[in-house]
């Protein structure tokens, strides 16, 4: 491991890793069903504002839905609740213990993210997006949330890498290695961009110096600096 990289784990490990713990502890045992109400909405503001996913901004706001700054947010959390069964679907498969990468755990792991992905574009921002056309204004453009639904699932599962543009873009040469090449994901058009950061984040981990990190580690350094082993 490079001194760039170690320099970057350090102060993820000493600064961002107990925010993180904070998460994990609000996703984890009788708070991983979606089933209170209170703790879903704790678990979509926090997540949600914490990590900038900037999901509020992919949700459109008919006037009527109009109730102050948090408004988009509150829509996702009630969608959340009202959709617990089947996001709970989504989570079950996955392991709740954090690990290194393996095969196994990043192809559950594009079949949740493409789950959740689905179900947001199909239920709430297909919802949203017809209300906002029905009350005169102009339909706004598709919004992909795959940020969200990554970081979303990742505090519930610890193995499902988070998706952001920083580490995608950091993370692009590894695309020439040839672990990158070995591992297949099946993953639909709609995540498919996931799919493959999943691959580059699986190539970082064969690495010598980064085998043993974890997911959320792995993802700490590509998110600060680009990849360079």
């Amino acid at each position: 491991m490079n001194e760039e990289a170690r320099t970057h784990l350090e102060r993820y490990r000493s600064e961002w890793s107990a925010v993180d713990d904070t998460l994990y502890a609000l996703c984890a045992g009788d708070n991983r069903p979606h089933t209170s109400r209170p703790v879903v909405f704790a678990k979509v503001i926090l997540i949600a504002r914490a990590y900038s996913t900037q999901i509020e901004r992919g949700i459109p706001l008919a006037p009527e839905d109009r109730m102050g700054s948090g408004s988009a947010i509150t829509l996702l959390a009630d969608w959340m609740c009202k959709s617990q069964q089947r996001v709970d679907a989504l989570i079950a498969p996955l392991p709740a213990a954090d690990a290194a990468p393996s095969a196994e755990n990043l192809q559950v792991s594009c079949s949740a993210v493409h789950g959740l992905v689905k179900l947001l574009v199909e239920g709430l921002l297909l919802e949203q997006r017809d209300k906002v056309e029905q009350s005169g204004r102009r339909r706004p453009r598709n919004y992909s949330p795959v940020s969200f639904a990554s970081k979303y699932l990742h505090f519930h599962a610890p193995c499902v890498p988070v998706y952001d543009s920083y580490a995608v873009n950091h993370a692009k040469d590894l695309r020439k290695r040839t672990e990158y090449a070995d591992l297949v994901l099946e993953c639909p058009t709609l995540t498919a961009d996931y799919a493959r950061y999943c691959r580059a984040l699986w190539a970082a981990s064969r690495t010598t110096g980064y085998e043993d990190l974890t997911v959320k580690e792995l993802d700490a350094i590509l998110l600060s600096t680009k990849w360079s082993s």
